[in-house]
């Protein structure tokens, strides 16, 4: 985690109105596929089964999918396709195609209401954009204030949850503002 220097992207500053029309806007971050040891497929069709489910339950909520730095794996190529087919409240933020084409986690961040991921620095960047993020396949204790979003219905509490961000808040203090504590 770093404070971000770089402007965002001026390619997606018309990105937010265009996915205004969504009533929430949730980035799931995932490392499938780049940490197998950590998370085997098994665990990896778990996940996309549920995300399927809340995406069903909720067709008014937008979920962008992002695996790790936005780029693809062959591990998972198919269930993203099963995962997104029919379902077009379901985008994907890829590095090399589509609508988010070569967006930074920052350019992405903006047009988020709210952040699940891995045990990842994306929970630092949400913390830290005053985003509400919660925390799947993870076994941190540092991370245990997060709510856990490994269920459908998991998901859906938290997308419902009215202070989110309040969770996060052991972990803010734990890090203080990272500006001023790079050097420690």
């Amino acid at each position: 985690i770093k404070t971000n220097r770089l402007d965002r992207s001026a390619v997606f500053a018309d990105l937010d109105s265009e996915l205004s029309h969504w009533r929430q806007r949730l980035l799931i971050c995932h490392n499938f596929g780049f940490e197998s040891p950590l998370y085997p497929i098994s665990a990896q069709r778990r996940a996309f089964e549920e995300w399927a489910k809340i995406a069903d339950a909720r067709p008014d909520t937008l979920f962008i999918v992002r695996s790790h730095r936005g780029k693809s794996h062959p591990e998972n190529t198919a269930l993203v396709e099963e995962l997104v087919q029919g379902r077009p409240n379901i985008l994907l933020s890829e590095r090399h195609a589509g609508l988010m084409r070569m967006a930074t986690i920052n350019d992405v961040m903006a047009v988020v209401d709210r952040v699940i991921t891995h045990p990842s620095t994306v929970i630092l960047d949400a913390i830290y954009d005053e985003k509400p993020v919660g925390v799947f396949n993870s076994t941190q204790p540092e991370l245990s204030c997060l709510p856990r979003t490994e269920t459908a219905a998991q998901i859906g509490a938290f997308l419902d949850d009215p202070d989110g961000a309040q969770h996060a808040a052991p972990i803010r203090a734990l890090y203080g503002e990272v500006s001023d504590n790079l050097d420690i």
